[in-house]
């Protein structure tokens, strides 16, 4: 039920900025744009509210998957806020720290991916810590987590490469 209502509140949060943003910007353009902007707040409202909730789904799904495989007795509640911890450092912040790694070894790819592993598994631990999770199973989390989010980064690049 939680999930549930964070995916209302970001979709009101989006569907609001965008009213906001397209409104400005189509008050100048036509007479009425209240019907259009409406319309385009709420299809990229619902998008992005549906991928937000899909990513939480998915990494809960992998962080219960490793808690049934190795029997960590993890509560749903950890694995939730893990989940969006992961979701909102993933969003706000590793993408700034890639370009500074990147940056820092150039086109070394193994540096750059060796680099980040290391970063997603140092944030999951501490992310895993705050929430009371024992050690090992923190680590394995961490692990199943971090090779989620290679597998929708490899998917990605695949579909990325194949409409180039």
């Amino acid at each position: 039920m939680v999930s549930f209502r964070i995916g209302i509140i970001v979709f009101i949060v989006v569907f609001l900025l965008f009213f906001y943003f397209v409104y400005k910007a189509e008050k100048n353009k036509q007479n009425n744009p209240f019907f259009i902007t409406f319309v385009v707040s709420l299809t990229f409202g619902l998008l992005i509210s549906f991928l937000v909730m899909a990513l939480i789904y998915l990494f809960s799904g992998s962080a219960k998957l490793m808690d049934v495989l190795f029997n960590f007795e993890i509560t749903q509640k950890q694995i939730f806020y893990l989940s969006v911890s992961y979701l909102i450092y993933n969003v706000l912040f590793e993408g700034i720290i890639f370009i500074i790694i990147k940056q820092m070894f150039m086109d070394n790819n193994f540096v750059n991916i060796v680099g980040v592993s290391l970063l997603r598994f140092i944030v999951l631990l501490g992310i895993g810590a705050f929430l009371s999770i024992n050690k090992f199973g923190n680590i394995i989390i961490a692990l199943g987590i971090i090779i989620v989010t290679y597998m929708l980064e490899y998917v990605s690049k695949g579909i990325e490469t194949k409409h180039k």
